[in-house]
């Protein structure tokens, strides 16, 4: 699979497959959140995306359920985020993370790391590639905030920094907004953008997870026995020609197993 492929199924999982769950699952739920709060639908659509994709930018005015239904349905949708963005982290941290570990360690660094940006191998590199990684996603973050959070500010009519602050501050979980900014959203693009803006904070949430829990510590991934992987989409043809190689390697291997057994039982 190459950087590129890699890069685009990535881009595919999260800002194509995991915004049409969390808009399908705030459609089902969002019909019976809205009547038991005597709500709009759109209000309780909204406000369950704003779960869904963890969005700190204020999707609707609506400051969300009070009552018991309310409050239970919303509940049961926060888990079901937990659940999706954990699998959608998972499915990243597997085999569609491969490309980007094929980074080799840029020449000005050479000096004090080797081998591939984004793979720890002995205890001296962890802290190292981790002091790397971080200014990389300050730097994704700063650029992302930069072009999201300018087009929020656009539709909405704020100044630039006050879409810039309230974009970083979304995408880097410090939820930041500027004393001037309006506390919602008063534009149908207001609201599409600062949708965007949650669910891309949601891809690099999902993605600097993925690569500090796996690579970055050392592991190497596997997915092998595993049947997700397997799915339409996900391995490339080297991927799965890889893993039929493994298998039946591993029958060969259980048939000499068996062979020797009877062998030695002779």
């Amino acid at each position: 699979m190459t950087k590129m492929a890699g890069s685009a199924k990535l881009a595919f999982l999260w800002l194509i497959v995991f915004p049409s769950k969390c808009v399908l699952l705030a459609t089902v739920i969002g019909g019976p959140i809205a009547a038991s709060e005597d709500v709009d639908f759109l209000d309780g659509f909204l406000y369950l995306l704003q779960v869904l994709t963890g969005a700190a930018v204020p999707l609707t005015s609506w400051a969300g359920p009070s009552g018991t239904g309310g409050v239970i349905l919303s509940n049961i949708v926060a888990i079901a985020r937990q659940i999706i963005l954990a699998y959608h982290i998972g499915i990243s941290a597997g085999p569609l993370l491969e490309p980007l570990l094929d980074v080799d360690v840029p020449p000005f660094l050479r000096g004090c790391m080797e081998g591939k940006l984004l793979v720890a191998r002995t205890a001296g590199e962890v802290s190292k590639k981790f002091g790397v990684f971080f200014v990389l996603v300050g730097m994704v973050c700063t650029f992302v905030a930069a072009v999201l959070g300018g087009l929020l500010a656009a539709a909405e009519g704020w100044s630039y920094e006050e879409g810039f602050v309230m974009a970083l501050g979304a995408v880097t979980s410090a939820n930041t907004v500027l004393p001037s900014t309006p506390a919602t959203l008063a534009t149908g693009g207001g609201v599409f953008f600062g949708l965007i803006i949650g669910l891309v904070a949601s891809a690099i949430l999902g993605i600097v997870i993925a690569l500090a829990s796996v690579p970055l510590l050392g592991f190497d991934l596997t997915w092998n026995d595993t049947p997700v992987a397997r799915a339409p989409g996900v391995l490339s043809k080297e991927q799965r020609e890889r893993v039929a190689a493994a298998a039946t390697k591993e029958v060969h291997s259980g048939e000499k197993a068996v062979e020797l057994e009877v062998v030695e039982s002779m």
